[in-house]
């Protein structure tokens, strides 16, 4: 891994917080997928707990996400709409070589190899365990609005780039534009007072 991938690989001195939440069926896990991965951002604001790096304030509240995302095969999916998607997109990154094999498709949220759940990829380890049942209990929460909007068809949101999971970690709770989108989909941004 360290000659393949090099300083990447050397600087992964990270720990995430993983969370699982069951899914009915592969159908529904990817539709979960494509609808919570807007989302995906806010539970980086809320669990930033990495700051520093080597020692030094990086300036992020979630330097982790950034050290992360370096990885080629990392980061937010596209809309796939079918497990066969899904699966054609992971194979495609292993056969040319951008992840090494399935185990290193470090996707922001995935399907799990071993169990039938979400795989939710994105949060730094909370300092307190109160915190981290908190993000689980917000993860499930996601999970079950996605499958619920899935099944009354509603289709899902594509993402901005410019509200991507960047401001989540840069700000922490305080990355509004973690959550631009949101904004677009339920009411207009509020104005400044005078």
């Amino acid at each position: 891994m360290m000659d393949e991938y090099g300083l990447t690989a050397r600087e992964q001195l990270t720990c995430g917080c993983h969370i699982h939440v069951s899914v009915e069926s592969p159908e529904e896990a990817v539709a979960v997928l494509d609808r919570m991965r807007n989302w995906l951002p806010v539970l980086v604001a809320l669990s930033a707990n990495s700051p520093f790096w080597h020692g030094e304030d990086s300036g992020y509240a979630s330097y982790r996400s950034q050290v992360w995302n370096r990885w080629p095969s990392a980061g937010p999916l596209e809309i796939l709409g079918t497990p066969d998607s899904y699966h054609q997109l992971v194979h495609d990154m292993v056969s040319t070589g951008v992840a090494m094999d399935e185990g290193m498709i470090y996707f922001d949220a995935r399907l799990s190899r071993h169990y039938p759940t979400v795989e939710i990829r994105v949060a730094d380890v909370c300092l307190r365990p109160e915190n981290t049942v908190l993000l689980a209990g917000v993860a499930r929460g996601l999970v079950e609005t996605a499958a619920r909007e899935w099944r009354e068809g509603i289709e899902p949101v594509a993402a901005r780039r410019p509200c991507s999971g960047w401001p989540a970690g840069k700000q922490a709770a305080g990355a509004s534009a973690a959550s631009c989108w949101i904004r677009k989909r339920t009411a207009p941004r509020p104005r400044s007072p005078s």
